[in-house]
């Protein structure tokens, strides 16, 4: 499958708990996977204020093999871009598995400081609040 056409698929979610599975997969089957990177993210904040799972089907796929390089710095822009319940979420998951305090304090810095941006929505300013709360 083509990458226009599951970007396509991708867009017309309307169920994510059901839908997103068989989208993650076909992706997967790509030429190259890492490559739709940018518009899963995308995806993301356009729908900041909704569970997209727990991990979930991208969170699983996009922290598979492509936590490294890029994928850091594209979860970094997103959250600076449009912060969002799943971004917020991976940015949790990446502090708990991190070793170094410094490492760490980055990425809740980041956390922090989409508590002031101006297109956070209430859910997930709550879901940060909590995350910061934790990680104290």
């Amino acid at each position: 499958m083509d990458k226009e056409y599951l970007i396509g698929k991708l867009n017309e979610v309307s169920d994510p708990e059901n839908d997103l599975d068989p989208i993650v997969e076909d992706i997967e089957r790509t030429d190259d996977p890492r490559s739709f990177l940018p518009e899963l993210f995308r995806f993301i904040e356009q729908r900041h204020d909704e569970d997209l799972g727990s991990p979930g089907p991208l969170v699983r796929f996009m922290e598979k093999g492509y936590a490294e390089g890029d994928y850091f710095e594209l979860l970094k822009k997103s959250m600076e871009t449009m912060p969002s319940l799943t971004a917020a979420w991976m940015i949790n998951r990446i502090v708990n598995a991190l070793k170094n305090e410094t490492e760490k304090d980055e990425w809740k810095i980041l956390l922090a400081e989409a508590l002031d941006h101006p297109k956070i929505d209430s859910a997930t300013k709550d879901r940060v609040q909590h995350f910061l709360d934790f990680q104290k």
